[in-house]
């Protein structure tokens, strides 16, 4: 995954474009980082995501970091082989 610059100030406009793709990716909209939020910059808020994809995808413990058993996989590992590179890049370029 290529690095993202997350201090950048992302407008709602930006942001809402982004979530209709995501949610047709993953099937529900984004959690959005409320802390930033309050600087008026839309981004997605990780820790939450982490909770959501833990729930969806039954194989991946965000605890111990595995998927199907297999140590050190991260989330971001996890969702390029559930979904697929672009639902990968789209996280990144949302956060």
């Amino acid at each position: 995954m290529e690095t993202t610059d997350t201090n950048k100030i992302r407008t709602k406009k930006e942001f809402t474009k982004k979530v209709v793709e995501f949610k047709r990716i993953f099937g529900f909209n984004p959690p959005v980082d409320k802390l930033l939020l309050t600087k008026n910059s839309w981004h997605i808020d990780l820790i939450q995501l982490d909770t959501l994809l833990n729930k969806c995808i039954p194989d991946y413990d965000m605890e111990k970091c595995t998927y199907k058993g297999v140590p050190d996989y991260s989330m971001a590992m996890v969702v390029e082989e559930v979904f697929g590179k672009r639902a990968c890049d789209l996280i990144m370029e949302m956060i």
